[in-house]
């Protein structure tokens, strides 16, 4: 990462707001920046996640949201704070959900 660059990694939570989530098919897999750490920014973003409360919002916007993608969301989420957790990347992250370690 360049001195004094700051940038969020592509982590995309509309991957959760489909019925037909699949959460090992992600879309950020080539990108440059998901080889990179994760930024102060972005551990920050993760860490004020409060899955609940947006559900909650997205209610009151009237949008009765399905057990279905509230489960997707509740998953992905948890699963994203122990990739920051643990200092993984966000292809490392690819990697555990397709489970191509092997």
């Amino acid at each position: 990462m360049q001195k004094g660059l700051h940038r969020l990694t592509a982590i995309d939570h509309e991957e959760c707001f489909s019925a037909d989530c699949y959460l090992r098919r992600v879309w950020w897999t080539g990108m440059r920046e998901a080889n990179e750490a994760f930024t102060q920014e972005m551990v920050n973003y993760v860490d004020e996640l409060d899955v609940d409360h947006n559900i909650t919002f997205l209610k009151t916007c009237e949008w009765d949201v399905p057990s279905e993608i509230t489960a997707h969301f509740k998953i992905f989420t948890l699963f994203l704070r122990k990739i920051v957790q643990f200092h993984l990347t966000a292809n490392d992250m690819v990697v555990l959900l397709q489970n191509s370690h092997k």
